[in-house]
C-alpha cells in the first residue's frame, strides 16, 4: 500500500430496503448495510465474508449504484481527481460507471441469451463511444485472448459455453472499459470446483497486467485467502473485523470470525478440526438483536456483566492491532486459537 489518495473510500454507507409496504402500512425497515466504512487501495483486492444474507451482495451493489444508497458517501478517486460517486448524476455518473464494474455470480443469468458473444463485447462501447468504431472489432478478439478464449467463438451464443467460458465471458465484458476497480460477486461459486481454481488464476493474472482493484464477495474463505490482500467480515450488515489476509487467517479477533474460520477444511485427512458453528440462528435483519447483533450467538457473551454489555451496548469497529479492527467489546481477551487457519 501507499500514502497516496486510496482509490475508494467508503464513509458510513447505508442501504435500507421498506419491506410490506402497502397503502395504510408503512412496512418494516430492512437495513442490509448498516454504516460500512473502509478504504480501497489501487492494485489491491479485499475479500468480504459473511454467511448469506449478512449484507455482502447488497454491499457491491450499492457501492456501483444498482442500489442507490440510503445514507453515507462513496468517494472516488479517478484520474488524479476525487469525486463522490454516491451524489453524481447523468453524464457524469455515465462516464464514472466506465471505471466500476462487475462480475455477476451467475454467468449464465448475467449474459443475454439472445445475443451472440460479439455482440455482448461490443455493447459496452456501443454504449460508451469511448473508443473508435474501426478499432472495436481488434479490441473485442484482444478480449477474447485476454481470458483465454477463442476467436472463432465470438459468433457462438451463450448456451453453447460451459460455465466457466460464460465467467470469462463475463469477465472480458467487464474489461471491455478498461476499469479501475471491478465487484466480484461470488465469482466462483456457481462453478464446478476444477474450475475454480482456473478462473482465480485468471483473476489474478489479470490484476497483476492491468492494475485492477477487486472487491472480491465470496462465502469461499479458502478462494478469498488466495485471492484478498484484506479481508472484510461482515455481519448483519456490520463490518464486524477488518485486517490483512495475513493478520485475520493468523488471529482473528471477533467471535464470528473465529466460527467461519473453524468450518473451513483442513485439506489432510489424517487432521481433525474442532468445528464450532456459531450457535442458534441467524436473527432476521428486520429485527436484530439489541447492542451487539451478535451477541444472541456469540460463545463469549454467556451471562453476566459480559452479556448485559454485549446486548446492551454497540460496539464500535477499533483498532485492535496494528491495522486490524474488530467490532467487539472484548477482541482484546479473544487470543490466537486452535480454530485460526496457520
Amino acid at each position: 500500500m501507499t500514502n497516496a489518495q486510496p482509490l475508494l473510500d467508503v464513509q458510513h454507507l447505508s442501504k435500507s430496503f421498506v419491506i410490506g409496504k402497502k397503502l395504510l402500512d408503512e412496512g418494516q425497515t430492512l437495513r442490509a448495510v448498516d454504516d460500512v466504512s473502509f478504504t480501497l487501495e489501487r492494485g489491491e483486492s479485499l475479500g468480504v465474508v459473511g454467511e448469506s444474507g449478512c449484507g455482502k451482495s447488497t454491499l457491491g451493489r450499492t457501492l456501483l449504484r444498482l442500489y442507490e444508497p440510503t445514507s453515507g458517501r462513496v468517494v472516488l478517486a479517478i484520474d488524479g481527481a476525487a469525486s463522490d460517486f454516491s451524489t453524481i448524476k447523468g453524464e457524469a455518473l455515465k462516464q464514472m460507471r466506465r471505471k466500476l464494474q462487475m462480475v455477476f455470480q451467475d454467468p449464465s443469468a448475467s449474459l443475454n441469451p439472445r445475443m451472440t458473444i460479439r455482440d455482448i463485447l461490443r455493447e459496452p462501447f456501443a454504449i460508451h463511444r469511448h473508443v473508435p468504431a474501426a478499432e472495436i472489432e481488434a479490441r473485442i478478439r484482444g478480449l477474447m485472448a485476454e481470458v483465454g478464449l477463442r476467436e472463432d467463438a465470438l459468433d457462438r451464443f451463450p448456451h453453447s459455453f460451459s460455465g466457466g467460458q460464460k465467467q470469462r465471458i463475463g469477465i472480458a465484458r467487464a474489461l471491455a472499459l478498461e476499469p479501475d476497480l471491478i465487484v466480484l460477486d461470488e465469482p466462483v461459486s456457481a462453478l464446478d470446483v476444477s474450475i475454480r481454481g482456473q478462473v482465480l488464476n485468471l483473476l489474478k493474472d489479470l490484476q497483476r497486467g492491468r492494475g485492477l482493484s477487486y472487491i472480491f464477495i465470496s462465502h469461499d474463505l479458502a478462494a478469498v485467502q488466495y485471492i484478498a490482500d484484506r479481508i472484510a467480515v461482515m455481519y448483519l450488515g456490520r463490518i464486524v473485523e477488518l485486517a490483512s489476509a495475513q493478520s485475520f487467517y493468523a488471529a482473528p479477533r471477533h467471535p464470528y470470525a473465529l466460527a467461519l474460520l473453524s468450518a473451513l477444511p483442513v485439506p489432510n485427512p489424517k487432521l481433525r478440526r474442532g468445528r464450532q458453528p456459531p450457535r442458534g440462528t441467524i436473527p432476521s435483519p428486520i429485527n436484530p438483536p439489541s447492542g451487539c447483533h451478535f451477541h444472541t450467538r456469540c460463545p463469549f457473551a454467556t451471562a453476566g456483566a459480559r452479556l448485559h454489555r454485549c446486548s446492551g451496548e454497540v460496539p464500535q469497529l477499533r483498532e485492535i492491532a496494528s491495522k486490524h479492527w474488530a467490532r467487539c467489546h472484548f477482541a482484546e481477551e479473544i487470543q490466537q486459537s486452535s480454530l485460526a487457519v496457520r
